[in-house]
């Protein structure tokens, strides 16, 4: 990881779990990064795991209206926010990585990230937790679990 992104977040309290989600998606990510593997970050931001895929294809996609400012996000493409502008089965490998919580309609998402990986391919998607609400007026949610009670 850069010293930016680490003097980025050193004033942040939770700076430590932030550290630790991006070696874990790292340790992820990496394995699968192989020759010749094509790859969609899907909210990609400021492409932070782009290196990892030196020997295959990485293409990132994100929106630019959101509580992010447009020059802290380098997508190759900027969508609608809805469909990709992707065939079907483009991608051996898409990632999402806290993003779900800025998005209206993550059931939406969901099915495009699908539709747009190969069959046998992989999806990974990491959510926020706790962790404090930011980019507002974009952030919709936190996932939680289920308690069964109705």
């Amino acid at each position: 990881m850069s010293i930016k992104f680490y003097a980025g977040i050193v004033s942040n309290p939770i700076f430590i779990t932030i550290i630790r989600l991006r070696e874990a998606l790292e340790s992820i990510i990496k394995p699968l990064a192989t020759s010749g593997v094509s790859c969609l970050d899907v909210g990609c931001g400021e492409r932070p795991y782009e290196y990892l895929f030196k020997d295959g294809k990485y293409t990132g996609i994100d929106i630019e209206s959101s509580g992010r400012p447009t020059n802290m996000k380098k997508p190759d493409f900027f969508y609608n926010g809805t469909d990709f502008p992707f065939k079907d089965d483009e991608f051996d490998l898409v990632i999402c990585t806290q993003v779900l919580e800025h998005v209206p309609e993550p059931l939406s998402l969901l099915k495009e990230m699908a539709r747009v990986c190969k069959r046998g391919g992989g999806v990974i998607i990491s959510l926020p937790f706790v962790y404090q609400e930011h980019e507002q007026p974009f952030d919709y949610f936190r996932v939680r679990r289920e308690t069964g009670k109705r």
